[in-house]
């Protein structure tokens, strides 16, 4: 009798062939990779289950990876009985997943028509076929609600992050949701709204620990969180990969004006890749596609030691589960809380924990001294190498691609390479540190600087749309890092933007800040400035100049060169402005002559 056995959600599961026939999409996955199927090929169908597949410890090989072709298979997650993963993947490696679309019902997020505004309060009559909200007051981490434009479908400015506190039942389909008066109130009836009902409690798609995967041809239309998450991978390839908004549910007339909950592909504390090449994201409810490490902040003082105590961010537990890791031999860069250097290269030789209250104790191979707020980035969980081409952004509730990593390219040196990132509420492309060194804490733990990264021959349309007055937030490219005002030019390092063509921008083209040898080479700004009627500034510390291309702060050794505009405004604008307090070694001297109008 052919048995096979899986560990799976604390049970022994064994299936074997004289078992009941598998009938859910996680049995007939097991089922025939026991019998030793390759290709697996699933039933086409719609696979309805309230719980998540989970797929662990499959392996292929390098020369002969393990196909799953789910070509024409729906798993559409019955939520009724709470939102999970639709899918994860677990410890596998050399797997190819083709195919696959990934679904809920009902869906996490609702959508209607606003009908009534007060100050403090939203009335909206929900969309026929849609879910209905639960009416109460458990709303409590229910954001990332927005206002939509009819018309566009378009997020709107200042009407973006609403945060729920209560929800009354009105009439018919309408419910009034209650939340902290707009300080800039955009809103008008018959604008749209689109309602998370829950806060991020899962993703649609999870790979954890898997190494040389291949996604191709996979859709995730919602999800309760990221549409996608591969924490702590090594050399995955998502090829042909979407995120975006599935059809009308049943009995809907409206279309859906939303894909996930948060982010499209969220790519969290990965040894090596991944590489990225043409898939979608669009109608995210956050970020469209993110790599991303881990910072830790130094918990307890020690001198010439070996062993060091550090703290990740709750964020990053909140968020994955302990999607942070630290193992033998991973390189660790160490930054002063109170200044603005790096310090102390030392590799981990062993590691404890976390405990419980999310600490590691960490030996390393060398003495170092350290004080409590300093700050540990793991290099070697940044998703170094990664790659992000030929693929489309568009329509995202913040950033286009957002990127804190090292050695990787976002688009390439030829025109096929280039991405599309088009309308984004806030930067269309982001290299954004979260080490806050003049406080020494981690803002949001992700990562700090980015070094050696190409920015090439990408396509970026009207960014910026949400009018944000975040200067860390606004540039259809932008090097910056959020916070850390103290810090001067030594933070991003080695950075190529170039052949870049940006269409429409709103106010400021390209900042770089808290950088270190950056090239801005050939780009062309089409149309620029069309929304530069405001100023950005974060309350007098530092603030961007709107009218130019090219801002610069906090930068050392840049250099520009045959870069293009074609049909500015009228109105008085720079091409390249700086402050002269905190930048040095620009060439040309007079950054303007490396801008020709056409």
């Amino acid at each position: 009798m052919n048995i096979f056995c899986s560990i799976w959600m604390g049970m022994l599961v064994v299936l074997s062939s004289s078992s009941s026939p598998a009938t859910t999409l996680q049995e007939i996955i097991l089922e025939k990779y026991s019998n030793g199927d390759n290709p697996i090929i699933i039933p086409p169908g719609t696979y309805t289950e309230t719980t998540t597949t989970v797929i662990e410890n499959l392996t292929g090989s390098a020369g002969d990876p393990l196909v799953i072709n789910c070509q024409g298979v729906y798993k559409n997650l019955n939520a009724e009985n709470g939102y999970k993963s639709a899918l994860i993947m677990r410890d596998c490696s050399y797997v190819r997943l083709e195919g696959l679309r990934v679904d809920y019902t009902p869906l996490p997020l609702t959508q209607g028509r606003i009908t009534d505004i007060d100050s403090g309060s939203t009335t909206v009559e929900i969309h026929e076929g849609y879910p209905l909200p639960e009416i109460g007051g458990n709303w409590e981490g229910s954001s990332f609600n927005f206002v939509v434009n009819p018309l566009t479908r378009y997020i709107k400015a200042d009407a973006r992050n609403l945060s729920f506190t209560n929800c009354t039942f009105v009439g018919g389909r309408k419910y009034c949701f209650s939340h902290q008066a707009l300080d800039v109130d955009n809103r008008t009836t018959n604008d749209l709204m689109r309602v998370a009902l829950i806060p991020l409690k899962a993703h649609g798609m999870q790979l954890i620990r898997c190494s040389y995967m291949d996604l191709y041809d996979v859709q995730v239309r919602t999800a309760p969180g990221f549409a996608i998450l591969d924490k702590q991978g090594n050399s995955n390839r998502y090829e042909d990969v979407k995120v975006n908004q599935g059809p009308a549910p049943a009995g809907a007339v409206e279309g859906r004006i939303f894909s996930s909950l948060r982010d499209g592909m969220h790519f969290s504390c990965c040894e090596t890749g991944p590489v990225v090449t043409n898939c979608t994201v669009a109608m995210t409810g956050d970020d469209g596609i993110t790599v991303h490490g881990f910072t830790a902040a130094v918990v307890s003082n020690v001198a010439n030691s070996t062993t060091v105590y550090l703290k990740p961010s709750v964020l990053l537990y909140d968020r994955f589960g302990n999607g942070v890791n630290y193992v033998q031999g991973d390189s660790m860069l160490f930054y002063k809380a109170d200044s603005e250097s790096r310090f102390g290269n030392r590799q981990v030789v062993s590691v404890t924990g976390p405990d419980a209250n999310h600490i590691y104790t960490v030996t390393l191979n060398d003495t170092i001294s350290l004080q409590s707020g300093d700050v540990a980035d793991n290099l070697s969980r940044q998703g170094s190498g990664f790659e992000i081409v030929g693929s489309t952004v568009r329509d995202t509730a913040s950033r286009g691609i957002v990127v804190k990593s090292r050695l990787g390219k976002i688009g390439g040196e030829s025109p096929g390479q280039g991405n599309l990132v088009a309308y984004t509420f806030l930067s269309g492309i982001h290299l954004l540190g979260t080490f806050n060194g003049d406080r020494g804490d981690i803002t949001a733990g992700e990562g700090a600087f980015s070094r050696n990264i190409y920015i090439g021959n990408n396509t970026i349309k009207h960014s910026n749309l949400g009018n944000t007055s975040v200067d860390w937030y606004c540039g259809a490219i932008n090097v910056s890092n959020q916070g850390a005002d103290s810090w001067g030019a030594n933070g991003h390092k080695i950075i190529t933007i170039e052949s870049n063509k940006i269409y429409n921008a709103t106010a400021v083209n390209i900042q770089i800040a808290f950088c270190n040898d950056v090239d801005v080479v050939g780009n062309e700004f089409y149309t620029p400035f069309q929304y530069a009627g405001y100023t950005v500034g974060d309350g007098g510390v530092r603030s961007v100049n709107n009218h130019s291309l090219v801002f610069l702060d906090r930068v050392d050794d840049v250099y520009l060169n045959n870069n293009s505009v074609y049909d500015p405004p009228a109105s008085t604008y720079d091409f390249c402005d700086f402050n002269s307090n905190t930048v040095s070694n620009i060439s040309p001297a007079d950054p303007d002559g490396a801008f020709e109008l056409k």
